[in-house]
């Protein structure tokens, strides 16, 4: 599940989907259509291959609104998402 918050509105955005660079990517451009306007769009991500490919490297050479930063390794209490039991 990938998910996105604009801080500013409250709004979201949400897709399920395989974890893979295409899905990745795809959500990004929604992320992007979602946002317009010229400022950065941070996106908070955790260590996946998927996330730092290769691929998606090069696809936001050509999106540089899109600014990521990763938690560290190991940091998992940092993630955003909390889980009950």
């Amino acid at each position: 599940m990938y998910g996105a918050l604009r801080v500013a509105d409250g709004s979201a955005l949400t897709m399920t989907a395989p974890r893979n660079s295409v899905c990745y990517q795809q959500f990004l451009q929604q992320v992007e259509d979602a946002n317009p306007g010229d400022g950065d769009i941070w996106v908070i991500a955790d260590n996946l291959s998927s996330h730092n490919s290769l691929t998606i490297r090069e696809w936001l050479a050509g999106h540089p609104r899109i600014r990521h930063a990763f938690i560290p390794v190991g940091a998992c209490w940092l993630f955003p998402i909390k889980f009950a039991c």
